[in-house]
């Protein structure tokens, strides 16, 4: 499974809405209102998006569906795909959540 390097003036597979234009430069969203908002400036941000409070079975024959209630035995590595997946390395099994947000195994070692 091959990956994609991103480079300096591209957001990887982010993208930006039509109405709005990223001076990646000068770190300065310009909005299509007419705003901007300078990312230098922003408070960061860290967000949950897959996984819950449990651990999962080593053999996880149903592991797939919503990534928010996902359950992981030892994520260890991330990485994404140029769609904006992210792909998780779980101990045994690569899983992909989706830009709908939904995990599926995609490998099982």
């Amino acid at each position: 499974m091959e990956g994609a390097r991103a480079r300096r003036l591209e957001g990887g597979a982010w993208s930006v809405d039509i109405h709005h234009h990223l001076d990646a430069v000068n770190s300065v969203l310009e909005m299509g209102n007419g705003g901007r908002r300078f990312i230098s400036n922003s408070v960061p941000m860290l967000e949950l998006f897959v996984g819950s409070n449990k651990r999962r079975p080593l053999e996880c024959q149903n592991c797939n569906g919503q990534a928010a209630d996902a359950s992981l035995f030892r994520p260890s590595t991330l990485a994404h795909g140029l769609d904006g997946s992210v792909f998780i390395g779980d101990h045994n099994l690569i899983r992909r959540v989706s830009l709908d947000g939904q995990i599926s195994t995609v490998l099982s070692l």
